[in-house]
């Protein structure tokens, strides 16, 4: 567990960095870095999530292997992981398929967000933040207004909606972090 002086919230600071180091080569590192992520994930679920895509649609060998162990030892009442990697799929389904597809695939998502248990902040950096517990933007649905931009990766602009009743623009890439 994490004792001595440094609490969940300090090693908070420091998560994506550990998050992106659990494909470290030796084991006995890769265990430090499992009790850590597993605490900070049962400590802070909501803001955990989003930096968990990262090892979750990684294609390095072992990247979604490891953090399934790490997974493994959440208590399950603290994640939707299930609900959330589906999210995470749809997403990313969202940055491939043709624009015919795009409003039926958008339909799928506005469902899913409805029947969700638990519900998934924005991934804004303020919604990130252990610090700003009040003030959390959950996502309540997508836009159908999707723009398609013209660079070589052709990443899609989309607007989720927020529980605030904005509109927050996220720019989605098929073959990069979400």
């Amino acid at each position: 567990g994490l004792s001595g002086t440094i609490t969940s919230s300090q090693f908070y600071t420091a998560y994506s960095t550990l998050v992106s180091r659990i494909c470290h080569p030796c084991t006995e590192v890769f265990g430090i870095l499992k009790g850590i992520i597993a605490k900070l994930l049962s400590d802070y679920p909501k803001q955990s999530f989003w930096y968990v895509v990262y090892a979750m649609k990684n294609k390095l060998p072992n990247a979604n292997e490891r953090l399934k162990d790490i997974l493994r030892s959440v208590p399950k009442e603290n994640l939707a992981v299930e609900e959330f990697s589906c999210f995470i799929d749809r997403i990313l389904e969202l940055s491939k398929v043709n624009e015919s597809y795009q409003n039926v695939l958008v339909k799928k998502i506005n469902d899913m967000l409805l029947r969700m248990k638990s519900q998934l902040l924005m991934p804004l950096q303020q919604n990130l933040m252990i610090s700003n517990a009040a003030e959390q933007i959950h996502i309540t649905k997508l836009s159908n207004e999707i723009v398609v931009l013209s660079s070589l990766q052709k990443p899609r602009a989309v607007k989720f909606f927020g529980d605030d009743g904005k509109e927050y623009k996220m720019l989605i890439k098929s073959n990069d972090d979400l």
